[in-house]
C-alpha cells in the first residue's frame, strides 16, 4: 500500500483487491487512520469475486466495495462515521462511482426489508453495535441472499460466527489478515429469535433511554457512553458555568446531556454536533419538540451549519481514533471552539486526567485555568482566542 499526501487536508492511499488498484481518500479523525482497513479490503475482495446487483454496504472503511460493484448494481452505503461518510464520498467521486444511495445517519434500518441480495458488514468495535449491525443486515437481505461480516480476531471477531448462527444459521468461516470473516446465506424459513434480538436499542425500531435531571434522553448502541451518563460528563455538570441567556455549543455532544443542562439553565439556544450518526439521530428524536435546540451530524472539520456565535461551547471529547490515542482531535475540537466562540466567549472542557490538554490549548488560547480536577478528570476553560501577529 501506498500514502502520498494530496493536499493539507486530505492524502490518497492505493491498495490492491483482486487485481484492481483502488485510491482511497482520507483525512485526520478517522477510525482506522489514514489507510484502508484489512476488513474492508476482506469485504471488497467479496464483493468483486461475487457480484450482486442489490449491495448493502454497511461501515466499510471507504465503503471500499463500493469501488469493485458493478455499475449498474444499485449500492447503499450506510456510514455511521460522518468523518468516514465525507472520507467515502470523497473517494467515490473521485472514481466515478455515481448513484450510491447515502444512507441519512448511517441507518442501515432504512433499507427495505427483504431487498438486498448482499450486505458486507464491516463489524463494529462494540458488541451491541455489532449486533444492532447485524440485525439491520438480516432484515436488509432477501431469502437467499448472502450476509458477510469481518472483524478483527482480537476486537470481537471471534464472536461474530456464533452471532451469526444464532441468527441466521450455517455459515461458513475463515481467518485472514487477523480478521475473521463470517458468510451466511438467508435462509427461507427463519430460525427462533435469539434473546438479544429483543434488546432495546439493538432490536429495529427500539431506542434505549436515559433518565437525568429530569430530561429523557434517546441512546443508541455504539454511542459514547450508551445508555448512561459518563462520569467525565457528570464532573462537568458539577462545574457547570452560568449560561443564562447564553448560545451554547456542545461539540463532540453524545447524547445531549451537556445541552439538555444548558437548555433547563437558561441558555436561550443551544447547538449541538457529533461524528456518530446514531448519536445525532438519537439527538435529533431528544430534542424534537425543542426549539431552542439544534443538532448536527458533523466531525467538525468541516464548517459548521451554524452562523452563530456562541458565549460558551462545551466538551468532553474522544481522544483516540479507534486504539490509537490521537491528539488532532483536541486540536481540532480547540480551533472550532475558538472560531465559533463571540469575544468574551469561553470553551470549557473535561478531559481524563493523564491527558496533557494544557499546551494544546495554549496554542489557540491566550488564558488556559485548570477549573477543577478530581484525580480521574479534569476541567479546562480556556479564552481569548490567540490572534494572528
Amino acid at each position: 500500500m501506498t500514502n502520498t499526501p494530496t493536499t493539507a487536508a486530505w492524502h490518497a492511499s492505493t491498495t490492491t483487491v483482486a487485481g484492481r488498484v483502488l485510491t482511497v481518500y482520507a483525512r485526520t479523525g478517522l477510525p482506522a487512520g489514514l489507510t484502508v482497513t484489512p476488513a474492508a479490503e476482506l469485504l471488497a475482495e467479496y464483493a468483486a469475486t461475487h457480484p450482486a446487483s442489490r449491495v448493502l454496504i454497511i461501515d466499510a472503511a471507504f465503503a471500499l466495495p463500493a469501488l469493485v460493484t458493478a455499475p449498474t448494481a444499485a449500492v447503499a452505503v450506510a456510514q455511521r462515521h460522518a468523518g468516514m461518510l465525507v472520507a467515502s464520498q470523497r473517494t467515490l467521486t473521485n472514481a466515478k462511482r455515481t448513484g450510491i444511495d447515502w444512507l441519512a445517519y448511517g441507518d442501515a434500518s432504512a433499507v427495505a426489508a427483504g431487498s438486498m441480495d448482499l450486505v458486507l458488514i464491516e463489524v463494529p468495535a462494540t458488541r451491541d453495535a455489532w449486533l444492532r449491525r447485524l440485525c439491520e443486515g438480516y432484515r436488509a437481505l432477501a431469502v437467499g441472499g448472502i450476509l458477510v461480516a469481518v472483524g478483527p480476531n482480537d476486537a470481537g471477531g471471534r464472536t461474530v460466527a456464533r452471532d451469526v448462527k444464532e441468527l441466521i444459521g450455517a455459515c461458513n468461516e475463515r481467518s485472514k489478515s487477523h480478521q475473521r470473516m463470517v458468510v451466511a446465506k438467508k435462509p427461507a424459513h427463519a430460525l427462533p429469535v435469539p434473546e438479544w434480538t429483543q434488546t432495546m436499542g439493538i432490536a429495529i425500531g427500539t431506542t434505549q433511554t436515559v433518565q437525568h435531571a429530569g430530561r429523557t434522553y434517546q441512546s443508541a448502541p455504539g454511542v459514547f457512553a450508551h445508555g448512561r451518563v459518563d462520569a467525565g460528563t457528570a464532573f462537568l455538570l458539577e462545574h457547570f458555568p452560568p449560561c443564562k441567556h447564553q448560545h451554547v455549543l456542545d461539540i463532540g455532544a453524545g447524547i445531549g446531556v451537556l445541552g439538555g443542562w444548558a437548555l433547563d439553565h437558561g441558555a436561550v439556544r443551544v447547538d449541538m454536533v457529533d461524528v456518530d450518526g446514531a448519536a445525532a439521530q438519537a439527538m435529533t428524536a431528544t430534542f424534537a419538540d425543542t426549539a431552542a435546540a439544534h443538532v448536527a451530524w458533523s466531525d467538525v472539520i468541516d464548517p459548521l451549519p451554524w452562523t452563530q456565535r456562541y458565549e460558551l461551547v462545551v466538551a468532553n471529547p474522544p481522544f483516540h481514533s479507534g486504539k490509537r490515542n490521537d491528539e488532532t482531535l483536541i486540536t481540532q475540537f480547540a480551533t472550532t471552539a475558538a472560531k465559533q466562540l463571540s469575544t468574551r466567549g469561553e470553551f470549557w472542557c473535561v478531559a481524563n486526567a493523564f491527558l496533557a490538554y494544557q499546551s494544546v490549548f495554549a496554542q489557540v488560547f491566550d488564558e488556559v485555568t485548570k477549573v477543577a480536577s478530581n484525580g480521574s478528570f479534569t476541567i479546562w476553560r480556556a479564552k481569548t482566542v490567540k490572534r494572528p501577529e
